[in-house]
């Protein structure tokens, strides 16, 4: 709504297609922030069109014309998956496991319910489709998710913490190349 700011003052049916193009073309965001900005736009008119205010949606065919920036995951291969083994029992590659292992987004290991009894972690943030799903806790990490819990009470505690101690833990194992392995990577080797 912010990056609209150059329509705030203007009625629904005053603005044109060539307007949004423009505010589109002209935010300072990267590609992925273009893309939000863009969906919020399709979504306004899309209603706007639903409620009769307009007869059709000067905002479907707007177009992000910049080349796509967004970094893209990098999943462990098995041979870092058997060196970040091997240094389990550092706290930062015990938790780079147990996100590798179960797919979770890192921010949603904040909000997961954990039930080890039945060995399995109930959560999910972005979509309908992931919220409130039922997750196996994989026998390899089932015995780290015990130990992060009786130690820590909770898998993470800090996001941003946890970012500069992976990357401290990868440092002397050599896996910090470059493209630098995000905790997000670890959801792209869950799903290879």
């Amino acid at each position: 709504f912010k990056h609209c700011a150059a329509l705030h003052d203007k009625a629904i049916r005053q603005i044109s297609y060539q307007e949004l193009q423009t505010l589109l073309d002209n935010d300072p965001q990267r590609h992925a922030g273009k893309e939000h900005l863009q969906a919020f736009l399709k979504q306004i008119f899309k209603y706007a069109v639903t409620v009769g205010d307009l007869d059709r949606s000067p905002a479907s065919a707007l177009q992000i014309n910049i080349l796509d920036d967004d970094e893209h995951g990098v999943p462990f291969t098995d041979k870092e998956l058997v060196t970040l083994w091997k240094d389990k029992d550092d706290p930062a590659i015990e938790l780079l496991l147990i996100l590798c292992y179960s797919g979770w987004r890192i921010s949603e290991l904040l909000t997961l319910d954990i039930d080890l009894q039945h060995g399995s972690m109930t959560g999910g943030i972005k979509t309908a489709a992931g919220k409130n799903r039922v997750v196996p806790i994989h026998p390899a990490i089932l015995p780290l998710s015990q130990r992060r819990l009786s130690t820590y009470g909770t898998l993470v505690e800090s996001i941003q913490v946890y970012r500069k101690d992976m990357a401290a833990a990868l440092a002397p194992l050599g896996l910090s190349g470059d493209p630098k392995h995000t905790p997000h990577d670890a959801r792209h080797t869950f799903s290879r």
